[in-house]
This record gives structure tokens, sequence and C-alpha cells, in this order.
């Protein structure tokens, strides 16, 4: 993930943005080792599942400015109602990351 905004980052011209969807730990779910196995077995690796707080400072650190980071779970995960127990979900969320690049 790093990897990906990094590249971002250097490609984007002067006061560019980047928006992603993602999912990210609710704070201090993210030590839930049952959570971690279920996204396992889901295709998902859990150590590239980041709290808010973490995904603020790793694009802060990469040099973005005005990271937003809106969190719409209930909307998105709303449709997995049956799929996916509550007990799982509210250890996650959904949201929608954007952050700008320096004036170069």
């Amino acid at each position: 993930k790093k990897k990906f905004f990094q590249h971002c980052e250097s490609s984007l011209p002067a006061g560019g943005s980047v928006a992603v969807t993602d999912l990210i730990w609710n704070d201090s779910s993210s030590n839930s080792t049952w959570v971690k196995l279920a996204l396992s077995a889901m295709g998902v690796n859990s150590s590239d599942v980041w709290t808010e707080s973490e995904y603020q400072r790793h694009l802060e650190s990469l040099g973005f400015l005005n990271v937003k980071i809106q969190r719409i779970g209930k909307d998105v995960f709303s449709g997995w109602e049956g799929v996916f127990s509550s007990k799982f979900i509210q250890h996650l969320d959904y949201a929608v990351i954007v952050a700008n690049t320096k004036d170069k």
C-alpha cells in the first residue's frame, strides 16, 4: 500500500490529488486475532489494513497534505447484513481517503 502511495506522490503534478476507498480498522480493533484470520481467509492481508490515524501518519510521511478521511462503512456494510456477523463488522470500517501532493 505504501508503494502505491509513493508512486502516486511521485507521479501526480504539484497540488495533485489522490482518492481511494479502503477498509480501515476501528482504532484498537487491529489487535483482534480472529478478525485478522477471517480477513486472511478472504484474501485480505491484515497488515495492509490501517487505522484512521495510521493512514494520516503514513500519507503525511510520504509528503501528502490535506489528508481527509470520511468513514462510509454504515452505508457500505449495510448491504452485507446477513453475510458478515455484526461481531466481525464492529472491528472494521470503510472510508474514502483523499490527499493532495505538495506544490513542487
